[in-house]
């Protein structure tokens, strides 16, 4: 990690809500999926007494650093470089009970890692077409756009970027990539601009596009469901899970889990039950679909979080 990198600002997203509805006891144990550059962890150790422990998770090599440097002294703390799907045995290993009594979860990409055009996040900053978040990864997304074809392009850019000129998106790639690779941020978004009829769309053109590809690249949503799942087996009874999403596709699947754990038998109304099938794992407390006007004005990348919170029955 370079020293300009520890330079770069991160604000946490529903700081102060996430945290009080985790409902933190001082001897409790829980589980910081997404550190970034540790704001959320914080907070939490800060209502945490001495018998408290904190699990914080993160696969970026550079949230790792922070972690170690900003924790050091704290014994309360440990973090592990990992994705937040393999939850179920770094709690094994990592707690006497198996179990926790709150996970959290930041589905952004942190401040540091949009603002470091090094990493490839962003079409704001030219930089290489990168966008790992766990920089051990082969797979970069100039790779997976020099090596897709138009049906794979296509579906990724529409499926997860939800992109109504996907298909001109990816038909132009492809002929692209034929004269000269596209190896750039800059270069990408530039020719997402020249299919955009001007006008057309408030947000940049090449939003969703760079959107859908980093969730590609980075597997994000099998991740995602992943995790949701992993949570019943290691959530304490009361344990909670607060979830902050940044778009309408992560947002659907935490709300379906939800839904469907909370009350599993409504799904199958017109189904014979038998007699020893599940009852519900969850119950669901509060949803919050807006960040307050102070913290749009203080962190405007917040505009699109919602926050979700379900308890262990």
């Amino acid at each position: 990690m370079s020293s300009t990198t520890s330079t770069f600002f991160h604000s946490p997203v529903f700081l102060n809500e996430s945290i009080d509805n985790l409902g933190i006891k001082e001897d409790g144990v829980y589980v910081d999926c997404t550190y970034g550059r540790g704001g959320h962890s914080k907070k939490i150790l800060s209502k945490l007494g001495d018998k408290g422990r904190l699990l914080s998770l993160d696969k970026d090599l550079e949230a790792e650093e922070h972690a170690k440097k900003a924790f050091i002294n704290d014994k309360r703390f440990k973090f592990i470089r990992a994705n937040f799907s393999k939850i179920n045995e770094i709690v094994e290993k990592n707690t006497y009970t198996g179990g926790v009594d709150g996970i959290l979860i930041d589905l952004g990409v942190s401040s540091p890692q949009l603002d470091n055009a090094s990493r490839g996040f962003s079409f704001l900053k030219n930089g290489p077409l990168d966008m790992r978040m766990d920089q051990t990864q082969k797979l970069t997304a100039e790779d997976w756009i020099s090596n897709s074809d138009y049906n794979e392009l296509k579906s990724v850019i529409k499926n997860y970027g939800d992109e109504k000129y996907a298909s001109k998106i990816a038909r132009k790639i492809i002929e692209k990539n034929t004269t000269k690779k596209i190896r750039s941020t800059s270069e990408l978004q530039i020719l997402i601009e020249e299919i955009y009829p001007k006008g057309k769309s408030k947000k940049n053109p090449a939003t969703k596009t760079f959107q859908a590809i980093r969730i590609h690249i980075n597997d994000e949503i099998n991740e995602l469901k992943k995790i949701l799942e992993n949570s019943l087996n290691i959530l304490h009874k009361e344990g909670r899970i607060v979830v902050i999403t940044f778009h309408s596709l992560e947002d659907r699947i935490v709300k379906k889990f939800f839904k469907e754990n909370s009350n599993p038998l409504r799904l199958l109304s017109n189904v014979p039950i038998p007699k020893d099938y599940d009852r519900p794992k969850l119950k669901e407390l509060v949803t919050i679909k807006k960040v307050t006007e102070q913290e749009y004005e203080k962190n405007p990348r917040s505009r699109s979080a919602k926050l979700r919170v379900a308890e262990r029955i």
